[in-house]
């Protein structure tokens, strides 16, 4: 029976209402859409940064991670940021040219967002130093410290050392004359002068007949008591007290200077500070570094005075004595011990009174000592000794004070002292449980500048990470007390460091805040390394991303902040076995090096063209990019090679190809326009990579390249996978397709 209803419905109105009568019925409704993957792409970069674990692939959380874990761009050193960045110039493949930023990993991942990311850190170091702890007090900070002449501090150096007293003397400027006359006329003048003030000109009265007038008028010229009556005498004094202080006598009209018994001359000061009432750290580190042998005086990064005990060797210590030089923040009975030791300095020993006294060191038992009357200070410390069977108790202080130290060095020990009231009086001892300094929270910092006395500077590069559960270097425990071994590069990170021999890094450049450290190289460092063995650590690096049970086997898409013939070999092989053995289904994104020709990019044969590298899992990227870099521009020209006034510099495109990548749906063409390419300015600026036509974009599809494209002002890559006409361009073969949706499961970028 034929239908003789047609309805349409703009909703789906149920079963009850289409089947109840014969009829055509229509649903106007929107058809639903593919079902579409979202960004899951986990890209993972390997490179060179300023801090982290070396060849251990590891997830950056975040903006804060990459910061704390990895760090930015070089290190920031009073408060300014991008000094000794790593890889500022590397050359690569013999080229004449050097290449900026062709293996730093923060500038090649700069300006680009990731649905996931993962960094493994390319070990480029030379060698090692190590750092041992020193005693150090810590006192106030100040620009300039106001002394006065005479004040002293005194520093034991023990824990058997005795007090030396350091001494700041200042005396003023001074100029007597002889054989004063006196007799001034109406006009007669001389110009005088002091410390740093202009000179400036007396002009007398006939009044000024004898000497009493005379100073008055050249105090009333000098604003303050500049002149004096010695003895009869015309006597003239500084302001100022130290080596820095004057006092002039620069001219004179006619016959002036015979009438007030002066010549012209320039009296200084005497002392060992230039201002008395204006002392430098570098005067005060001068000053006690002369007076007291094996001593450090630094300033720390919030400017305070640090003390340091340089001594090698255990029980490593420092007191402050008697202090008279109070403006500069230490205080008698002061004392710090190098390693976490429990440490007890007893106030000053007076003749022992006949008792019993009870010690105890960390987890050892307690033990007796006998105290005879009238006992000396150096006959306790070694029946203490014997006591203890370990060297415990020495005589500090200039053999005024006993001191006892703990054997564990982990900031969990501690002493134990009990005994007769009248004895611990006596001997200087407080009875009572005393623990250990804990370790406090802080860091010997990646970026730490230590030189050689010639001045060859190297940096650390890994924190050295001071807990309450132990000390870490690039995340391994390392023992208590040091010395801290860490590795370094050499400053200038451009390939032209040369080799130092051992024993010569002996100097940390800028003190750090978490305490005091000796630093030496053990063993020789190496030149810079060459572009071949930067070649094999990126090699050991890329190897180390191949571990299926590490977090590195999710990486699907892969890239190098380093590129040379090697790198791109290595990269695309890896690509290769990680796919093969267990690993999800890995690409690998290529690029040339800056200022390629086209005609290189395109060969089918000789490195770094295409054909020498294109496969099913790799994406080869040709032209490259310009990216702005804050540090850089915040730094500008100051930072040295590799910065720009502006902050704009060139990179890879290939880290831009991994971000889109990374974002877009699997199945989704990556040579589309997207919003995740806003940190491209443009084209890298050499002029090989200008004034491309259409035609060349032809070509570069033709030959397997996924070509980077500015249009309106929008970078996005040319020669993606083309989903309209349902192929795959040979920039995305179909076997790079095959792969890709093998890493995902079940999704295609080609349609």
């Amino acid at each position: 029976m034929a239908s003789v209803f047609t309805r349409r419905f703009l909703f789906d109105p149920g079963s009850n209402v289409l089947l109840n009568i014969e009829s055509v019925n229509i649903l106007d409704l929107e058809p639903p859409s593919a079902i579409a993957g979202i960004g899951a792409g986990t890209v993972l970069l390997v490179g060179e940064f300023e801090n982290g674990p070396f060849n251990t692939p590891q997830e950056v959380t975040g903006p804060t991670d990459l910061q704390n874990t990895w760090g930015t761009l070089g290190y920031t050193y009073f408060g300014v940021q991008g000094n000794n960045p790593c890889a500022v110039s590397r050359r690569a493949d013999s080229a004449v040219t050097p290449e900026f930023w062709n293996g730093n990993g923060f500038v090649q991942l700069n300006a680009k967002q990731f649905a996931r990311l993962l960094l493994c850190r390319v070990d480029s170091s030379v060698g090692s130093v190590q750092f041992t702890p020193q005693a150090f007090v810590t006192g106030a900070a100040q620009f300039r410290y106001t002394l006065s002449p005479g004040q002293t501090i005194a520093i034991d150096l023990g824990p058997t050392g005795t007090y030396s007293t350091a001494t700041f003397s200042a005396t003023a400027a001074q100029v007597t004359g002889a054989g004063f006359v006196g007799g001034m006329a109406n006009g007669d003048s001389v110009t005088l002068g002091f410390d740093g003030v202009g000179n400036f000109t007396v002009f007398f009265q006939s009044t000024d007949a004898a000497i009493a007038q005379v100073v008055a008028r050249i105090n009333q010229f000098a604003g303050f008591a500049f002149a004096a009556n010695a003895g009869g005498q015309v006597q003239l004094t500084s302001v100022q007290l130290g080596t820095g202080a004057q006092v002039r006598v620069v001219s004179a009209s006619a016959g002036v200077l015979v009438k007030l018994g002066l010549t012209v001359t320039t009296a200084f000061g005497t002392g060992n500070v230039a201002n008395i009432a204006a002392v430098t750290p570098q005067e005060i580190k001068s000053i006690i570094q002369a007076a007291v042998a094996n001593t450090l005086v630094e300033t720390d990064s919030q400017g305070r005075l640090r003390i340091s005990n340089t001594v090698a060797g255990g029980n490593n210590t420092i007191l402050i004595g008697a202090v008279t030089a109070a403006a500069l923040g230490f205080t008698q009975g002061q004392t710090a011990i190098a390693s976490y030791q429990a440490d007890v300095v007893g106030t000053t020993y007076g003749p022992a009174v006949v008792g019993t006294l009870t010690l105890g060191f960390d987890t050892g038992p307690n033990f007796n000592v006998a105290v005879a009357n009238g006992e000396l200070i150096a006959a306790l410390v070694t029946a203490i000794n014997t006591a203890a069977g370990f060297t415990a108790a020495f005589s500090d202080g200039g053999a005024t004070q006993l001191r006892l130290i703990g054997t564990k060095a982990d900031g969990t020990g501690q002493i134990r002292i009990s005994g007769t009231a009248a004895t611990l009086v006596s001997i200087g001892l407080t009875a009572g449980t005393f623990n250990a300094a804990p370790v406090l929270p802080g860091i010997l910092p990646a970026g730490t500048l230590v030189t050689t006395a010639t001045g060859t500077n190297f940096v650390t590069m890994q924190d050295v990470v001071f807990g309450a559960t132990g000390i870490t270097i690039g995340g391994t425990q390392v023992p208590f007390g040091g010395p801290y071994v860490v590795k370094i590069r050499f400053a200038q990170d451009d390939g032209s460091g040369l080799a130092v021999l051992a024993g010569t890094i002996v100097t940390v450049t800028n003190p750090p805040d978490i305490g005091s450290f000796s630093v030496i190289n053990i063993t020789p460092t190496t030149n810079a390394l060459t572009e071949p063995q930067l070649d094999s650590q990126y090699v050991l690096a890329l190897a180390s991303t191949l571990d299926v049970n590490s977090v590195a086997k999710q990486a699907n898409i892969i890239y190098s902040a380093r590129q040379s013939n090697q790198v791109r070999k290595s990269i695309r092989q890896n690509a290769l076995d990680a796919s093969a053995n267990g690993c999800f289904g890995r690409m690998a994104l290529v690029r040339t090096p800056l200022g390629t020709t086209k005609q290189t990019a395109q060969s089918t044969i000789a490195e770094p063209g295409v054909g020498a590298y294109r496969d099913q899992r790799v994406v080869y990227c040709y032209p490259q990019a310009n990216t702005f870099v804050p540090i850089i521009a915040n730094r500008g020209l100051s930072g040295g090679p590799g910065f720009t006034p502006t902050g704009n510099v060139d990179v890879g495109a290939d880290g831009f190809l991994a971000s889109i990548m990374s974002q877009l749906p699997p199945e989704e063409n990556p040579g589309q326009l997207t919003s995740f390419t806003g940190g491209v300015n443009g084209l890298e600026t050499s002029p090989n990579a200008q004034g491309f036509t259409i035609l060349d974009y032809e070509a570069f599809k033709a030959a397997g390249i996924c070509a980077l494209r500015i249009d309106a002002g929008t970078a996005f890559f040319q020669s993606g996978s083309r989903r309209s006409t349902r192929t795959c361009s040979p920039a995305w073969s179909a076997s790079a397709a095959v792969a890709w949706r093998t890493s995902c499961r079940t999704r295609s970028r080609c349609a």
